[in-house]
């Protein structure tokens, strides 16, 4: 635990994943963007499902390339 999270109080989540957050900002961002596009609620949730839907498939295939050159590759490599 370093002096920072000791100071403000966070000593008990500094064990804490950095990346928990991450679900809460993909929904937020999607229906924040999707609320300036559109005023009528249903259009809203379906550009918001939308976009959860085509950054969740982006990050996907970002793991699988990574996940492949990153274990794969150097398999290959050693034959």
């Amino acid at each position: 635990m370093n002096l920072t999270h000791a100071l403000l109080g966070l000593a008990p989540f500094a064990d804490v994943s950095p990346y928990w957050h991450f679900p809460f900002l993909l929904i937020l961002v999607n229906f924040i963007y999707s609320a300036t596009r559109y005023d009528d609620p249903k259009l809203i949730l379906i550009h918001a499902f939308k976009g959860i839907i085509y950054i969740l498939f982006f990050l996907g295939i970002v793991f699988v390339v990574l996940f492949l050159l990153g274990n794969v590759l150097p398999a290959w490599l050693r034959v």
